[in-house]
């Protein structure tokens, strides 16, 4: 009896292991479904807005976390210029400081995560703003593509102090997912700025000027509304190209388009038309 009831615990304790074993699959398979939707998420839009909702959104779900937030890296400033979050208290929000050196610099010194919680074996504690919040540990990620640095990602729990390895491993992964979503989708809105934009002058070109000419000129007669337009002409600018080179003529352009813009309106639009050509729409006037 003895051995039989031995084989039985053998086999119960067995039975368990395996269902422990099948379990840890079942939710890897899980994880990597939920990457794989993400990427497909990832690609089917190239809005900056839209991308970082569905980040956060699917970064939160990955791992059960509170909240999230991204902050952007400008590396002419080096500095964290601008953030979104989602799932944190306005008060938290405002209060948000990312200082040199700090935990957000540091990611990208170690290219890894790194943790924050109240253990004393960590290095980053928390603060009081986020104790406040009532978290109790946060990851922060890197976000890198190609060596550049867009910024990083961070998530934060209430439930427990601290992230799981597998859990980091995921958000690793998932983190250079949202690299390449974000840089896709910079590299998108650029393109579209300069289409719309004379690359020399950094105002509207001949093809915004009239889509712009349009949307106001509807707008006007909708609301029974002024409008009025102006257009300039530069002369002997040919005269000062063939004389001094067309660099000084560049610079004539620039000097012209800076008074310009010193003397409109904010809501007034400026465009270059043509190459000495300019055009002005003035709403309300």
């Amino acid at each position: 009896m003895g051995t039989i009831h031995g084989c039985c615990a053998r086999s119960h304790a067995m039975a368990g292991s395996l269902e422990k074993e099948r379990a840890i699959i079942d939710q890897r398979i899980a994880q990597l479904a939920a990457l794989n939707q993400v990427a497909v998420t990832f690609t089917s839009s190239l809005h900056l807005h839209d991308i970082l909702d569905d980040i956060m959104r699917h970064g939160i779900a990955l791992t059960n976390a509170k909240a999230a937030c991204i902050a952007f890296y400008d590396e002419a400033t080096e500095r964290f210029t601008n953030w979104v979050t989602q799932g944190l208290s306005e008060r938290f929000t405002e209060n948000m400081r990312f200082r040199l050196e700090g935990l957000a610099d540091e990611t990208f010194t170690t290219a890894g995560p790194i943790l924050s919680n109240d253990r004393p074996e960590t290095r980053h504690k928390l603060s009081l703003l986020a104790r406040t919040e009532g978290l109790k540990c946060f990851v922060c990620l890197p976000l890198t593509s190609r060596a550049r640095r867009l910024g990083v990602i961070y998530f934060y729990r209430t439930d427990r102090d601290t992230f799981t390895s597998a859990e980091i491993e995921l958000l690793t992964t998932f983190a250079s997912l949202t690299a390449g979503a974000i840089e896709n989708a910079q590299l998108y809105a650029q393109t579209q700025q300069q289409a719309r934009t004379d690359t020399l002058l950094g105002m509207d070109n001949r093809r915004e000027f009239q889509r712009r000419l349009v949307e106001e000129s509807e707008r006007a007669h909708r609301h029974g509304r002024p409008l009025s337009l102006l257009m300039f002409d530069l002369d002997y600018f040919k005269q000062i190209n063939d004389t001094y080179g067309h660099p000084a003529g560049d610079d004539v352009l620039r000097a012209f388009a800076a008074r310009m813009r010193n003397e409109l309106r904010p809501a007034d639009r400026v465009a270059r038309y043509g190459g000495e050509e300019f055009s002005v729409i003035l709403p309300e006037t």
